[in-house]
């Protein structure tokens, strides 16, 4: 089984680990062929490697965070290098040989994607695979020039959101480019896809296909409840993403405080360190962490592999704080928290993630206010969501859901009134108001009110509403507060047109 691991990683080469405090000036790549020279010039300079120098037998170390924000050693060999079959590119398998990873009998870690591997001194790419119930830390290796040439321009495409959830589905098959073997099996090809119902290998010990899955990433959550991961599983899953109950306040609604308000914790990007991608943050967040791969300035590189595959976004990127790494026999996880925003990710790519330090991602604030008057609750949540048309909508729906489940219930019988307002920035804001009963599932009525004016406005097939704020407020009044309607009449049965009617009911 393959996994990606969920970290974002920054690589630079040993000589620069230490150079990320500020700031730095942007480093402007607006073409993929500005990023295939600056691959040739690292290249010339001796600082990177080329993943075909990589031979079996060589050894090299990599980084990673593995408790705090203290940056760890470890060291490993090369196994091979494998060709991606279609659509180019190439995966180094590597064996860990020292550090937590054997220590602790975890194997590949979640969490571990985008430690920076370095060969000789030259960083040779980000870990970004792994196996599911491993016998040995055996992991893979995305090559740091392919994410350079993908992640790092600036004008990177947006993919549509109907092929994201395709492209995480698709399955890669790859070739040893020279025998290779591991245990006693000589392995002939490597199938990387999401169905986890097959078996690891098949066919013959002299001829074997190696099937391995992408790393369900784990999605760090706080301030939900243990009765909802369920329908946020369902919610990840067909992005090949599971939440778990990160660090923070995650009970009892309470507000989620990063690691830096509570402890004074501090962090900087430099390579190997944790990094976060933020969908959601404030009474509840949700927050993706990998490691650090290659900085160069204010740009970053991170993962290896996609978090959705969304190309071009703007998603708050943080530094993070790992509390602990949790060995499983399936998938060891790494636990963590975010600890402050420090810059914007803005490409989503199939090698890696990219992002510039100092930017200010967009986001969209999210106000619920629910009263009972009844129960004496009166209960306000605060989030802010990533901003995209396709998940934007989606985030807020499950958000309402969570504050609804965990305060009022979601059925019931029970009268509603309900206020929904929704900011455009191209345009005057949407709202409605409305009072609802029903003797049971009452709030999924209340939040059609939500959901229908957003699936209006990202539907648009001229122009999708550009939302800047989202306001929901539901009071419930317990009890059936309705009138039937026995008759409408006119004071005349017959009228000319223009004339005004007296409508009674």
């Amino acid at each position: 089984m393959r996994l990606y691991l969920p970290l974002l990683s920054l690589c630079l080469v040993p000589t620069l680990a230490q150079a990320q405090t500020t700031p730095e000036k942007a480093t402007p790549l607006e073409s993929r062929n500005e990023a295939q020279s600056l691959v040739k010039q690292l290249l010339s300079e001796g600082k990177i490697m080329a993943p075909s120098a990589a031979k079996r037998g060589m050894k090299g170390y990599a980084l990673s965070v593995f408790q705090g924000t203290k940056v760890e050693r470890f060291e490993l060999e090369v196994l091979g290098v494998l060709e991606r079959v279609q659509g180019g590119g190439d995966l180094v398998l590597i064996k860990v040989t020292s550090g937590p990873v054997v220590s602790r009998q975890s194997g590949i870690i979640q969490g571990m994607s985008g430690s920076p591997v370095y060969i000789n001194g030259k960083l040779l790419g980000a870990i970004a695979i792994g196996f599911g119930f491993p016998k040995e830390p055996i992991g893979g290796v995305t090559p740091i020039t392919q994410m350079i040439a993908t992640a790092l321009p600036d004008n990177g495409p947006k993919v549509p959101a109907d092929r994201v959830a395709m492209i995480t589905r698709k399955t890669e098959t790859f070739r040893p480019k020279a025998p290779l073997t591991i245990g006693k099996r000589r392995i002939a090809r490597l199938e990387v896809s999401r169905d986890r119902s097959q078996s690891a290998y098949s066919g013959p010990d002299s001829s074997a296909t190696m099937r391995m899955q992408p790393t369900i990433q784990f999605m760090q959550m706080a301030g939900i409840s243990d009765a909802s991961l369920p329908r946020w599983k369902t919610f990840f899953e067909p992005y090949g993403i599971v939440p778990v109950m990160g660090g923070g306040a995650m009970s009892n609604r309470q507000a989620f405080g990063p690691a830096s308000r509570k402890t004074g914790v501090t962090a900087n990007l430099a390579p190997g360190a944790a990094i976060g991608v933020q969908m959601a943050s404030g009474d509840i967040d949700m927050t993706g962490i990998g490691t650090v791969t290659y900085r160069l300035g204010n740009r970053v590189l991170a993962f290896g592999h996609p978090m959705f595959g969304l190309g071009a976004v703007s998603m708050p990127m943080t530094t993070a704080y790992i509390q602990d790494l949790f060995p499983a026999y399936d998938i060891s996880f790494k636990l963590g928290s975010p600890i402050k925003s420090v810059g914007e990710l803005q490409q989503d790519t199939n090698f890696a993630i990219g992002g510039t330090v100092g930017r200010v991602a967009e986001t969209v604030p999210l106000r619920i206010s629910i009263r009972d008057s009844a129960k004496k609750i009166d209960k306000k949540f605060n989030v802010r969501l990533f901003k995209d048309p396709s998940f934007t909508p989606q985030l807020a729906q499950q958000v309402a859901v969570e504050a609804l489940t965990s305060t009022v219930g979601l059925d019931s019988d029970k009268t509603v009134r309900v206020a929904f307002s929704m900011g455009l920035r191209n345009g005057p804001a949407i709202r409605r108001v409305n009072t609802l009963y029903a003797p049971e599932q009452v709030m999924a009525g209340a939040l059609f009110e939500m959901l229908d004016a957003l699936s209006i406005t990202q539907a648009n097939q001229f122009e999708k509403g550009n939302i800047t704020s989202l306001d929901l407020r539901i009071e419930v009044i317990q009890g059936r507060k309705t009138a039937r309607i026995r008759r409408v009449y006119t004071d005349r049965n017959r009228v000319k047109a223009g004339e005004k009617v007296q409508v009674s009911v």
